[in-house]
């Protein structure tokens, strides 16, 4: 059986960083590792608010609480979304908390409403869960800070739906990649969009010098391991 290389193994695109030095994937990496916002734990790993336990945490919050690279952010949100991947939504609705900053960020940019929604409805007041905009017939477009296995974004997109809106994309900075992911994504009938994902943020760091070729592969291995757990859940 001939030997499976580690680039094989993990599926790393070929090149990435010379293919495309200036993508908007590669850039929003930069600005994650400018900010602090990328940690790694290799000794005992991070819990997540998925339940899963990584070598590596990406708190977006953190870059959006620092006026360079949130104003960087901002201007990559805008640039993604003038690809035209994602049809112009109505409103621009964040998932509480993380995904508040990067909502309010590309709404200011496209002139649209903003609102949020939380993780339930509040026990008092109008007691509403998406709060902020009227979803109600409205095209909206819910962001996210971070997605790995979904909990967070796919329950968002059934209450702006439960309250009448059309929901048809997710917009994360940043994607773990997963397959039971993207397959849950599917079956939602939603398109998840990213800024960046996993793979990208190690191999930025790599160049940068921030990780090591070593300390890459195990984030690499560990992420391989994980997908392969998630079919089991």
């Amino acid at each position: 059986m001939p030997e499976i290389t580690l680039k094989e193994l993990f599926g790393w695109r070929e090149n990435i960083l010379e293919r495309a030095p200036e993508s908007v994937a590669v850039r929003t990496a930069h600005a994650l590792y400018e900010s602090g916002a990328v940690g790694f734990h290799f000794d005992d790993g991070i819990e997540h608010r998925s339940g899963i336990t990584a070598p590596i945490y990406i708190n977006v919050r953190q870059a959006f609480g620092k006026p360079e690279t949130r104003l960087a952010l901002s201007g990559l949100l805008a640039e993604y979304f003038q690809t035209g991947v994602i049809q112009k939504p109505d409103v621009v609705v964040g998932v509480a908390s993380g995904g508040q900053a990067p909502a309010q960020e590309l709404a200011n940019q496209l002139l649209l409403p903003f609102g949020f929604v939380r993780k339930a409805a509040k026990g008092h007041g109008e007691k509403k869960q998406v709060d902020g905009v009227d979803v109600s017939g409205q095209r909206s477009l819910i962001v996210e800070d971070v997605v790995n296995l979904g909990t967070s974004s796919l329950p968002a997109v059934d209450a702006v739906r439960t309250e009448g809106g059309v929901v048809e994309d997710v917009l994360a900075v940043v994607t773990y990649g997963f397959t039971k992911t993207k397959e849950q994504f599917a079956s939602a009938g939603v398109r998840l969009h990213t800024l960046t994902d996993l793979h990208t943020i190690v191999e930025v760091g790599v160049v940068r010098g921030d990780l090591s070729r070593e300390n890459a592969d195990k984030v690499l291995m560990w992420l391989t391991e994980q997908d392969s757990q998630n079919e089991k859940i």
